[in-house]
């Protein structure tokens, strides 16, 4: 004899099982890894430029926006791209096309537009304006200039895209200038800020380049002229070692230009800069998947520990009032 009850609770667990399986499938479409480092790298601007004190809620809000305008973004694409994700093994796997699909398919357009919608109104309402500005110059910049013309025309298509993964560093800096500024703030920014962005735009492509080479044929099924498809990996190899020697110099000239050449921040840079230095020389001398993939996953590492190094000195010198006594330069 069925009881009622059972039966109810059985119902019950079945619904809070689909609610969470649909939530894991639409937080995946924001590609929560990548989309994570992107915003703890804005995070760590914010807190490398700001000069007074700050509050959890700002930390927790700047952690929201990086997270919400990126995430609303990269749910957006997969809209747009669900006619090639469904080509490449690697994409087709991704619930706008793996069966079942989400349907109906507006659905990821309503949910991505509505996080971009809230991460730009948050901005301007925290921060400020150019703040505001800056979210959405790096929503459309990705969208329509990355995602809808060059990611299927050009080879150049992730270095003009690194314009937009440099986003979350302006975003951080501009947030850090306080409320009431606007499109003037641009002149505030200070020139370790521009740097910092200039790391990110260098960053994205050699770290894209790495990865596609792992999913070589999926690319070139899906007609998606990344480097290594056009050009093969023994040019994506020089490129990238390249790219990889202008980031760490960047590095230092950052470092030195926050710390006064503090010799204690650059030793700490050595560790990460050399590990990604050693998996770019070996992707160069070795290229291949594999070589490529380790070194796509150094580029992630070594982002991740330059940020973290810079706000470290951060929090030690503007935060604890650490001094520090070994600087090359008085």
């Amino acid at each position: 004899m069925n009881d009622p009850v059972n039966n109810i609770r059985s119902l019950n667990q079945h619904f809070q099982l689909s609610f969470y399986q649909s939530l894991r499938r639409y937080i995946s479409l924001t590609k929560p890894r990548v989309v994570l480092l992107l915003a703890i790298t804005g995070i760590f601007s914010y807190i490398i430029g700001v000069t007074g004190n700050f509050t959890m809620f700002d930390v927790i809000g700047a952690l929201y926006i990086g997270y919400a305008s990126s995430g609303g973004a990269m749910m957006i694409n997969s809209y747009f791209d669900r006619d090639i994700d469904i080509l490449m093994p690697r994409t087709a796997k991704r619930p706008s096309v793996s069966p079942p699909p989400i349907t109906p398919p507006e659905k990821m357009l309503i949910i991505g537009l509505t996080l971009v919608v809230s991460s730009v109104t948050l901005a301007y309402l925290i921060f400020n304006l150019l703040t505001a500005l800056f979210v959405s110059w790096g929503v459309i910049s990705y969208l329509a200039i990355y995602t809808l013309y060059l990611k299927r025309r050009s080879v150049w298509n992730t270095v003009i895209g690194g314009l937009t993964a440099s986003t979350p560093v302006l975003v951080g800096f501009a947030a850090a200038l306080g409320q009431n500024v606007g499109i003037e703030g641009l002149l505030l920014i200070p020139l370790e800020g521009w740097l910092l962005a200039a790391l990110l735009f260098l960053w994205n492509p050699s770290h894209t380049w790495t990865l596609a080479t792992k999913y070589l044929e999926d690319y070139a099924r899906a007609d998606i002229p990344m480097l290594p498809v056009v050009y093969g990996e023994k040019i994506t190899g020089q490129v990238v070692f390249s790219s990889s020697i202008i980031l760490i110099i960047d590095s230092f000239i950052i470092a030195g230009l926050m710390t006064r050449w503090n010799v204690l921040i650059l030793l700490l840079l050595i560790y990460p800069n050399y590990k990604l230095l050693a998996a770019s020389w070996h992707f160069l001398q070795n290229p291949s998947k594999t070589s490529g993939i380790k070194c796509f996953v150094a580029h992630n590492i070594w982002l991740a520990l330059v940020f973290a190094i810079y706000t470290l000195y951060v929090f030690l010198v503007k935060i604890f009032g650490v001094s520090f006594s070994l600087p090359f330069f008085v």
